[in-house]
């Protein structure tokens, strides 16, 4: 199929806007075991056609302390999406982020977790998408760094960036 922006017509699979938030900022942590928004991620778009899907994709600079087991999920506004069931007593997120070493050199963990979801949103008024992150510490409080590793004291322990990208796919 073709889809027509103004009067060029573009064929299925073409790219018709894209939009990045780029998220520097090395202050974000979340404590607890409940899933928290890092809005400093949040990127919005307003598609153009209803029929357009929306491709989403993330890194994430995670840093953790220890025995942190970070879970993501992503929201389009309010609602979750791409939710498994959960399995027996665990739970249930979009990804996962998890690295831990389980020892006191867990504050030095550092990396990027990727993901990317292709979104049907069937909608041409603005949305918004959104990351939430629970550290799954379900004994102890933990702790999930976000554009940091756990503390800022050798040369060891370091900052980097976050991105949440969205491209609008004619179909």
């Amino acid at each position: 199929g073709k889809t027509t922006a103004g009067t060029v017509a573009m064929p299925a699979g073409s790219v018709l806007q894209v939009v990045q938030t780029n998220f520097t900022a090395s202050t974000t942590s979340v404590t607890g075991t409940t899933f928290t928004e890092i809005t400093g991620l949040n990127v919005s778009i307003t598609p153009k056609f209803s029929s357009s899907k929306i491709l989403w994709q993330c890194s994430i600079a995670q840093g953790e302390n220890q025995d942190t087991f970070a879970a993501y999920k992503l929201l389009r506004d309010s609602t979750a999406l791409n939710v498994p069931s959960a399995v027996g007593s665990g739970q249930a997120a979009t990804f996962a982020g998890v690295h831990t070493g389980n020892d006191n050199r867990d504050q030095y963990l550092f990396h990027q977790v990727n993901y990317q979801f292709l979104d049907s949103p069937n909608t041409t008024s603005q949305i918004t998408y959104k990351v939430q992150v629970r550290p799954m510490g379900v004994t102890s409080s933990r702790t999930v760094f976000i554009n940091r590793s756990q503390t800022i004291g050798d040369g060891n322990q370091f900052t980097a960036t976050s991105t949440a990208t969205v491209m609008e796919i004619a179909q």
